[in-house]
C-alpha cells in the first residue's frame, strides 16, 4: 500500500476516534459509514416559491476533503505534509449542477470509493448501522431525495496505517489544532457537514485559500 494511502489512514483512525465519542460505539463499519453519512436541509426552488427539504448525503470524498483542510492548517504552521500527496486543481459538481473549483488527489478518491463501494441493497446488519447513525432508518428512506441516494457500505474490517515518523507528526500537530477550533468539530456531526447548497463544510473552508494551496503543493 502506498505511504500516502498509510497516511491518509493514519488520519481516517484519528478521525474515528472523534466519531466513537459521538456515536458511542466500536463497531468499526457503524463509524466508518458515520464519518461519511449527512443530514442537511437543501435549497428547492420550485414553480411556487423556494423551500428547503431535509435530505440524506453520503459522500466518502467529504473525508478527503477534511484532509484537505489538515493539510491547509499544516503548511500554514510550517509542514508541507502536501509533499506526500498528489493534489492538483480540477472542478468538481455540486449540488446545484455548477462547475467549482477543486483540489483534489485523484488515487486517494478512487481509494475512497473502493473502501466505500455502492450498496444497492442494504443488508439487515447495514440497515443497522444507518439508523445507529441517523437515528431513524425509516425517515431516511422516507425522504424526499431517498431515490436518488447512493447508499454505501463499507468493504474493509480494519485500517492499515502508517508507522510514526515526521509525516504522522505533522497529522498529530495539525489535528491537535484543529479539534481546538468549533468549526472543524462541527464537521463530525450528522447535520453540519453541508450548506444549504450541498456544498461541504471543509469544501467552504479550504476553498477560500486554494491559491495557497496551489503555492504550498510542492512534491
Amino acid at each position: 500500500m502506498k505511504k500516502k494511502i498509510l497516511l491518509f489512514n493514519y488520519f481516517l483512525e484519528k478521525c474515528l476516534n472523534k466519531e466513537k465519542l459521538l456515536l458511542k460505539t466500536d463497531d468499526f463499519k457503524t463509524l466508518m459509514l458515520g464519518l461519511v453519512t449527512a443530514k442537511a436541509s437543501i435549497f428547492r426552488r420550485t414553480a411556487s416559491g423556494c423551500s428547503t427539504e431535509v435530505t440524506y448525503l453520503i459522500r466518502p470524498k467529504f473525508l478527503q476533503e477534511m484532509f484537505v483542510v489538515l493539510c491547509l492548517d499544516a503548511v500554514e504552521h510550517g509542514d508541507n505534509l502536501l509533499g506526500m500527496f498528489g493534489f492538483q486543481k480540477g472542478y468538481a459538481f455540486h449540488h446545484v449542477r455548477s462547475s467549482k473549483e477543486d483540489f483534489e488527489d485523484v488515487e486517494l478518491t478512487a481509494y475512497l470509493d473502493t473502501i466505500y463501494p455502492d450498496a444497492f441493497v442494504l443488508k439487515k446488519e447495514e440497515r443497522a448501522m444507518y439508523a445507529q447513525i441517523v437515528g431513524s432508518f425509516s425517515e431516511m428512506r422516507n425522504s424526499p431525495y431517498y431515490g436518488h441516494l447512493r447508499l454505501k457500505r463499507v468493504a474493509i474490517g480494519k485500517l492499515e496505517v502508517a508507522s510514526f515518523d515526521k509525516y504522522t507528526e505533522m497529522i498529530d500537530r495539525a489535528f491537535e489544532r484543529l479539534c481546538a477550533q468549533e468549526d472543524f468539530l462541527k464537521m463530525f456531526l450528522l447535520g453540519s457537514k453541508y450548506d444549504i447548497y450541498g456544498v461541504s463544510a471543509p469544501y467552504n473552508k479550504y476553498i477560500k485559500k486554494l491559491d495557497v494551496l496551489l503555492e504550498k503543493n510542492v512534491v
